[in-house]
């Protein structure tokens, strides 16, 4: 018994904090990516037969936490209505009381480090599969911005049309001083302007590009 405690105690817990801690150092995505590799290859070993490292040692921690849990409930069922012949006899009982107690919390905390690894490992990939994907829309590549051509005029969008708007010259003044001198207005030149419906509709590139920054 003591031999599966001590494996409790020197394996089965550090390890999950241990990838905790790497998981959650803020560090640029290329280290996190890795880190989730690392962590995805550690639960991916095989033990017996399909069952991989996370599935033996979640059963492991889980049996040792039901076997502490059935222990100390028995030491606490001899406590009701037992009379100590001796204060030796009644502090070797609660020595393995103490123990028991000890042993469940034990089991209990490790049980829940493999829970809460496994749930934010998977929050982890979620959120750089997220990131991957929202810089493919913005278009920038996942190493970085880089620079590239220059882009063009756009073109107009569907559903707007384009329209001729006059604008008249402006005028400067006469061109000589003597009574009968007139100038002739000049024609007007015709500009197209486009002119955007009344109801515009955002693109449905935008709509992608915040919902993915409300699941970040």
């Amino acid at each position: 018994m003591s031999s599966a405690w001590r494996f409790v105690a020197y394996y089965a817990l550090p390890i999950p904090m241990i990838l905790l801690v790497l998981l959650n150092i803020p560090a640029p995505r290329v280290f996190r990516r890795g880190v989730l590799q690392f962590v995805e290859r550690v639960f991916g070993l095989r033990m017996v037969g399909a069952f991989q490292l996370l599935h033996v040692m979640l059963f492991l921690t889980g049996m040792a936490l039901v076997s502490s849990l059935r222990v100390l409930h028995n030491l606490r069922q001899q406590e009701v209505g037992a009379v100590w012949p001796t204060a030796n006899s009644e502090l070797t009982h609660l020595s393995r009381r103490w123990r028991a107690e000890r042993n469940t919390w034990i089991a209990a905390f490790a049980f829940t480090m493999w829970c809460v690894l496994s749930a934010f490992y998977r929050e982890a990939v979620r959120r750089i599969k997220l990131e991957e994907r929202l810089e493919a829309l913005q278009g920038t590549p996942a190493g970085g911005p880089t620079p590239g051509p220059r882009r063009a005029r756009p073109e107009p969008a569907a559903g707007v049309r384009e329209e001729p708007v006059k604008v008249a010259p402006a005028s400067n003044g006469p061109t000589s001083t003597g009574p009968a001198s007139t100038s002739a207005p000049a024609a007007p030149v015709e500009r197209v302007v486009a002119k955007a419906p009344a109801a515009a509709v955002e693109p449905a590139g935008g709509i992608q590009l915040q919902e993915f920054k409300k699941e970040l």
